[in-house]
């Protein structure tokens, strides 16, 4: 690697041995070829790659996180990136919201439509495959639609329908969009498994743990309360009741393929 006019192998190159890397005046290409040093030599570790500007862009390509901040320089660093936030300190509540909700989403990785012997008796099963149908435009749009709804049924509906304990609507509405997230997942399950219960459960306790912990963030009183609890609950189910009534009344009149040979 070419650093400062003098050309410095990758082993004897410090960043090899660092948690956290700042660069500065370097190249895109250094930047990138910095993020590529980190996840070679610190595997099985995850790189995330922070930055606001065009020359960030092959940093943030080459982590396996990209974080992109929406800054004066544009907006090339949060459009290329994994995740866009607005401040770098923002950082926090990301890995905050993805911590609570990773876990049931890794978990759907062993979910199953149907079960082996049924895919080799039916292979007519494949021709859903074969028509693309759960990556079209049509299923996108569906749930760009579904996002739109329970985003406006989490926020506004927290500042509409209780004004009244205002201070208290990040709780509430923070509170009903990990459980709907939570809740979604679960309705896109097709056989349970041991392993999505647990991180479902997992989860929810880790929330409700950081309830009581992050006395900064969240009011201990209010959120041990049966009025959070009826609130919370109150808009999480308007979030979420229609949609499971739309898919039941969906698979009990026009149910998929793969629902016929279970």
């Amino acid at each position: 690697m070419l650093i400062n006019g003098f050309l410095v192998s990758e082993e004897s190159f410090p960043v090899c041995g660092c948690t956290a890397v700042v660069c500065c005046r370097c190249s895109p290409e250094q930047k990138a070829q910095i993020v590529n040093l980190l996840r070679k030599y610190r595997a099985p570790q995850r790189v995330a790659a922070v930055g606001d500007g065009g020359n960030d862009v092959s940093m943030i390509q080459a982590a396996h996180a990209g974080i992109g901040i929406d800054a004066h320089e544009g907006k090339q660093a949060s459009l290329a990136a994994d995740f866009s936030i607005t401040q770098f300190s923002h950082i926090c509540r990301l890995l905050y919201s993805t911590v609570y909700t990773m876990l049931p989403v890794f978990s759907l990785v062993v979910d199953r439509d149907v079960t082996p012997s049924n895919a080799l008796t039916y292979p007519e099963l494949y021709k859903e495959l074969g028509k693309g149908r759960s990556l079209s435009y049509k299923t996108f749009c569906i749930w760009v639609l579904i996002s739109i709804y329970q985003g406006s049924v989490i926020m506004y509906g927290a500042l509409l329908v209780f004004d009244s304990d205002f201070i208290h609507v990040v709780s509430i509405s923070f509170t009903a969009l990990i459980v709907t997230e939570l809740i979604m997942v679960a309705l896109t399950v097709h056989t349970w498994h041991w392993a999505m219960l647990l991180a479902e459960a997992l989860s929810l306790s880790l929330y409700a743990g950081s309830l009581l912990i992050l006395d900064q963030y969240f009011d201990r009183q209010f959120v041990t309360s049966w009025m959070f609890l009826t609130k919370t609950t109150a808009i999480t189910a308007v979030s979420c009741l229609p949609l499971y009534v739309i898919k039941a009344l969906r698979r009990r009149f026009s149910p998929p393929s793969y629902a016929k040979v279970n």
